[in-house]
């Protein structure tokens, strides 16, 4: 009757148990899924996030556009000016006094003028073949445009299906999840309704136990009453057969001593016939006294038998009693030891039970393990969770800190990675703005080399003095020959970076005037005063360009600093965060010290946040052992001299580089090889000579000369 419950009990506990690691697995899985869960969505965003921005190809193309634009503007503008300044001189050449005066050098003039108009004319053709060469570049950048709008629509587009695809995924995925999570709480739940059934029994059979217990002590009680009132009785029994024992001798006794009495009367004489009667009858009388005595015997005898059988009866059932009270109370002591146990057992069962977690309990846990989730991992909320959390904030008014900390968290974590993107976007954009200021530089620099060019020659051309005309002839020869020289001082500067020109005329040629040049100096008078106003206008236009770069040098400068500040706030805001992560997780771990829950360092595997390098710099701005380290070091360098400075810097030089190190060890092997053989060369050489030694002058002093080398002991 008791080793049943002891075994039913002990099955109990171990479907208790079983049922406990079962609901360990459980949450195990599910931790392992939200795991799983987010690697997926992070493998989604990293994909996405890696994704090029169509924007920055777009805003390239759209600023190469806008550029093409202005140029062809600028081409068209300078294309106008030229034509308007050529049709200038062509109305200006037939009105000029000169050449009516100079008529008769019409065929010289009508040869420069022809070849004049035959430049002209293959300038506006290299004009004109460059415009089309720039209308076919617009058409091409409308084509561009046309084509990278319809990249960008296809890349949306692809980007919002894959987006949509993997979002279904995800949430198919969580509901299939969700289901399993539910179907695998109501079989716990179950296996608690089962276990508290079972609980129920096992509490009815204890009681009956004790019941049987108490039962079985009252039934050792009467046993021993019984076995008391039967060995009293069996005591009784023999003290009676021990009564008609000594009453049977007794008896025996005397009808021994009646017989030997009447067998002495029968030897004194012989009896007469009336004695012989009397023998006879005393004779039947003694026979009959004789079988009594017999039967009284074998009564006695009988009853001895009887007594002794009484006896050890009585014997073997007092063994028999004590045994049974030795077994009772031996059965006494285990009952009430498994008693003990039982009721110890079933504390700890209800301990166990008032342990195990409830409906609400239950819930409860699955509110924090979501947000363990929440805050570990960053997960999503599912459609069940935000049921529960509903109806949680129905029964409950007040908002929870978890919620609140998971809330920050994750907007914690938000600006964390916008602050992330527009600061890579602005080190992006730094790098753009350095090489367009690199460009601009040079371009710069080039602008400013031919401007200088430019003012020279400008100088020169408007230093030359301008003589009045006079009345004689020479007068006359040497203007036209100062119009000619400063003519041809502006062809130069016009033609001097074309190479498809022809040079212009050398000084020999120009210092020959005659009739034709002097024709040719008046007629090129009016278009070299319009060629300088050309120089002088692009020269204005290089100038106001050069401005306006110089500006935007300035902006780019300025925004350069503002970026390097910005990133550096972000770098100290970036720490701070960190603080205010591991701040999280340091409760997280606080709140549910026997969670299932995930280490961090797994999610710090995945490089997204950059926790490692977060970590070490969080580390290095709080550690104050670190710091006072470094203070020390900072110290000690300054209290160094200069020379233990460069000793140092030497050291650590040589130390930290692979291959200094290597050169140094070769170079100690080598130095210590060479005095291990000049030492051994001039310890063992035998090419002293003693006669030069003992007839030199400096050795005059000594009294027996240099010392001889024993050559015959040393060979």
């Amino acid at each position: 009757m008791v080793s049943a419950p002891a075994e039913q009990q002990a099955g109990l506990n171990d479907r208790i148990r079983g049922i406990l690691k079962i609901y360990q697995e459980e949450i195990d899985l599910l931790t392992k899924g939200c795991r799983a869960s987010d690697g997926h969505f992070l493998g989604l965003y990293r994909g996405l996030y890696v994704v090029a921005d169509p924007t920055v190809s777009l805003e390239k193309a759209a600023a190469l556009v806008e550029n093409h634009g202005l140029e062809r503007i600028e081409w068209e503008k300078e294309r106008d000016g030229l034509l308007r300044d050529l049709e200038e001189a062509r109305a200006t050449a037939p009105n000029d006094p000169t050449k009516k005066s100079l008529g008769k050098a019409a065929p010289a003039t009508s040869a420069s003028s022809s070849a004049e108009l035959s430049r002209l004319r293959k300038e506006i053709a290299e004009y004109e073949a460059e415009f089309r060469h720039l209308k076919n570049q617009d058409i091409t950048i409308r084509n561009l445009e046309a084509t990278l709008a319809s990249l960008k629509g296809e890349m949306a587009s692809q980007v919002e299906a894959a987006v949509l695809s993997s979002r279904d995924e995800v949430e198919a995925e969580a509901s299939a999840k969700v289901v399993d999570a539910l179907s695998r709480e109501r079989v716990a739940a179950d296996k608690i309704e089962s276990l508290r059934s079972e609980l129920r029994a096992e509490r009815a059979a204890r009681a009956a136990i004790e019941g049987t217990m108490a039962g079985a002590g009252r039934d050792g009680v009467a046993i021993d009453r019984a076995a008391a009132a039967e060995r009293a009785v069996l005591l009784q029994d023999a003290e009676r057969a021990r009564e008609e024992g000594r009453e049977a001798a007794a008896e025996r006794d005397w009808w021994r001593m009646k017989a030997q009495a009447l067998e002495g009367n029968g030897k004194e004489g012989e009896p007469t016939a009336q004695e012989s009667d009397g023998a006879q009858k005393g004779v039947l009388d003694r026979n009959s006294t004789a079988a009594e005595v017999q039967a009284y015997k074998a009564e006695v005898d009988e009853l001895t038998r009887s007594l002794a059988a009484a006896r050890e009866e009585m014997a073997g059932r007092e063994k028999e009693t004590q045994n049974e009270k030795k077994n009772l109370q031996s059965t006494i002591d285990s009952v009430a030891s498994e008693c003990n146990g039982l009721k110890t057992l079933i504390s700890e069962l209800e301990l166990k039970i008032s342990s195990a977690p409830s409906v609400q309990t239950f819930d409860k846990m699955r509110h924090e393990i979501r947000l363990l989730r929440r805050l570990q991992y960053n997960a999503g909320e599912d459609e069940e969770d935000d049921a529960v959390d509903n109806l949680q904030a129905k029964t409950d008014n007040e908002e929870d800190l978890e919620s609140v900390l998971v809330s920050r968290l994750r907007k914690v974590e938000d600006e964390l990675i916008v602050e992330r993107r527009r600061r890579n976007e602005a080190e992006g954009a730094v790098q753009e703005e350095k090489k367009r200021r690199t460009q601009f530089e040079k371009e710069l620099d080039k602008a400013v080399t031919l401007v200088a060019t430019l003012e020279t020659d400008l100088a020169k051309a408007i230093s030359v003095p301008d003589a009045t005309l006079p009345s004689n002839k020479n007068d006359h020869r040497s203007t036209t020959i100062n119009d000619l020289s400063e003519s041809a001082t502006l062809l130069n500067i016009i033609e001097h970076n074309s190479p498809n020109n022809p040079p212009t005329r050398t000084s020999a040629n120009s210092s020959k005037p005659t009739a034709s040049g002097a024709a040719i100096s008046t007629e090129q008078q009016p278009s070299s005063a319009a060629v300088v106003n050309i120089v002088m206008a692009q020269r204005d236009r290089l100038r106001t360009k050069c401005d306006s770069l110089e500006m935007e040098r300035d902006n780019y400068r300025r925004e350069l600093q503002l970026s390097v500040k910005t990133s550096e706030v972000l770098k100290v805001d970036n720490v701070k965060l960190y603080e205010k992560v591991r701040y999280m997780q340091n409760f997280a771990s606080r709140k549910v010290p026997g969670s299932a829950a995930p280490a961090s360092g797994n999610l710090r595997a995945d490089d997204l946040l950059d926790l490692e390098s977060l970590e070490k710099k969080y580390e290095t701005s709080v550690d104050p052992f670190r710091q006072f380290g470094a203070a020390e070091r900072q110290r000690k360098f300054r209290e160094m001299s200069p020379v233990e400075r460069t000793v140092y810097f030497v050291a650590k030089f040589t130390l930290s580089n692979r291959e200094m190190r290597t050169a140094l060890f070769f170079y100690l092997l080598g130095m210590h090889a060479l005095v291990f053989v000049t030492t051994y060369h001039w310890s063992h050489s035998h090419g002293c000579n003693l006669a030069a030694l003992s007839n030199h002058e400096d050795l005059a002093h000594l009294h027996h000369g240099p010392p001889r080398l024993e050559m015959n002991g040393m060979n």
